[in-house]
């Protein structure tokens, strides 16, 4: 989605999902939980986020920091 009509640079939500919902109430907007925006000037490499992110969270998680 890009910020204005003359922009390059595009926004990409990253949300997560609340597991305990039912499946029909999950992908509600409502539920969504909001992780963070990459702003950037062309379509982010998922996976490369994924598993940056998987990682920094892992760490987070074990470690309580």
């Amino acid at each position: 989605m890009a910020l204005y009509k003359s922009s390059k640079i595009s926004m990409y939500p990253i949300v997560g999902a609340i597991l305990n919902l039912p499946p029909h109430l999950r992908t509600k907007k409502e539920n969504m939980i909001l992780l963070g925006i990459i702003i950037c000037n062309k379509k982010p490499d998922s996976n490369m986020f994924l598993e940056i992110f998987c990682s920094n969270f892992a760490t987070y998680y074990t470690k309580g920091k």
